[in-house]
């Protein structure tokens, strides 16, 4: 028995299309509740007048690229997406903005969703405001908590207290130690920042790659090296040069900021297709050569599921002896009756005898002249029948 199976390329494919047919369902099958002051019968929200509810960040682990893994970590180290929600009195949610990177606050996530320019902005009601934690500020269409004040989460038994730190000689001795060796220590930084620019950009061009066992810059050929170098001098000493501890480096000089660039919500990807909807590419540490045949194997799949289906649908064609349906018979002009003209003129003051018969000549047969006609008030009708020739 032979057994057939799908490639990658075209399972994603495929689930691509199906997940922007459901994006493009949303406003028929999601109906988000509205807004509403009203809270529910509940002792703990009376303190809470013409509140419509609270938002907060949810922090989702992802994978991605060994390159992008300083924009995704956040401040315990995870690597996530910082996804927006926003809930009634009810816990329904009223909004949602997935899709910015780990590293983003909070607040900088909710300043993006309601740009005025966005096509599905959060909008605050006028008069109204949402409960926030102390992530966000305290501002028009929003309250957040004082900073000591027990929240309703901690135990009642639990006492707000203060300390204060007491700076002292020995504290000022230890700090001027610390900047003075961090000063001695900016060569060795500089020569960081240094081996991340020559090997990155190394690696940006074909024919470059990471040897993980050795520590240094794999090469396809020497001649790809000579053309590389003859344009790079700075690359030269790297040919066998070993840098230890390449991962951690280029996860500290990479661009790390947040920009946000995939954040959506479910409306705006439905609106724009399915080229608009954020795509995280999963990327291994490590690529041994186990993964690169199999990563070879996938591409030939994929090209030959192509082909077969357009062979398929080549075939398809040919075989194919139906006739083609014929055109659909063009629309029936409209006509009014002739009678009806006449009665509609009739109808118009000071319009008789020889006048009467002119603008009935006039109007019989030329359906817009009379759709015009019909257009105008009463009273200019007759003064526009006489400037018609």
């Amino acid at each position: 028995m032979i057994g057939y199976e799908r490639s990658l390329e075209t399972t994603s494919r495929h689930f691509g299309n199906v997940l922007t047919a459901i994006l493009s369902l949303t406003g028929e099958f999601i109906k988000l509740p509205e807004p509403t002051a009203t809270p529910p019968d509940d002792y703990k929200w009376k303190w809470f007048p013409n509140a419509l509810g609270a938002l907060d960040g949810c922090h989702i682990d992802v994978f991605v690229r060994v390159a992008d893994k300083g924009m995704y970590r956040n401040r315990k180290k995870d690597i996530t997406t910082n996804m927006l929600g926003v809930v009634d009195w009810n816990m329904k949610f009223l909004y949602v903005l997935p899709g910015w990177e780990g590293s983003a606050s909070d607040s900088k996530v909710l300043k993006d969703a309601m740009r005025i320019d966005r096509q599905d902005a959060f909008v605050v009601l006028e008069g109204k405001y949402y409960l926030v934690d102390a992530g966000y500020t305290n501002g028009p269409g929003f309250i957040s908590p004082f900073r000591s004040t027990r929240s309703m989460a901690e135990p009642k038994n639990k006492k707000a207290s203060r300390t204060y730190l007491v700076w002292t000689n020995e504290m000022d001795t230890a700090l001027l130690s610390v900047l003075v060796d961090h000063h001695n220590r900016v060569a060795r930084i500089k020569t960081f920042e240094k081996h991340y620019e020559v090997i990155n950009k190394m690696l940006s061009h074909s024919g470059f790659g990471w040897d993980w066992d050795n520590n240094m810059v794999s090469v396809d050929s020497d001649e790809v090296w000579a053309r590389y170098v003859e344009a790079n001098k700075d690359a030269t000493p790297y040919r066998h040069k070993e840098v230890k501890n390449w991962q951690a480096t280029s996860t500290i000089y990479s661009k790390d900021h947040a920009t946000g660039v995939g954040a959506r919500t479910g409306g705006e990807c439905a609106q724009v297709g399915s080229s608009s909807v954020p795509q995280v590419v999963v990327e291994d540490d490590e690529e041994t050569p186990e993964m690169l045949k199999k990563k070879k194997q996938r591409t030939a799949d994929a090209i030959m599921s192509m082909v077969g289906e357009l062979r398929m649908t080549f075939e398809e064609a040919l075989n194919s002896t139906a006739p083609l349906p014929p055109p659909p018979p063009p629309a029936a002009p409209k006509v009014t009756p002739s009678s009806e003209i006449l009665v509609e003129l009739k109808k118009i003051p000071d319009l008789v005898g020889n006048e009467l018969l002119i603008a009935y000549g006039k109007v019989t047969g030329n359906e817009c002249t009379f759709e015009s006609l019909m257009a105008l008030p009463m009273e200019l009708r007759k003064a526009w029948l006489m400037t018609l020739h």
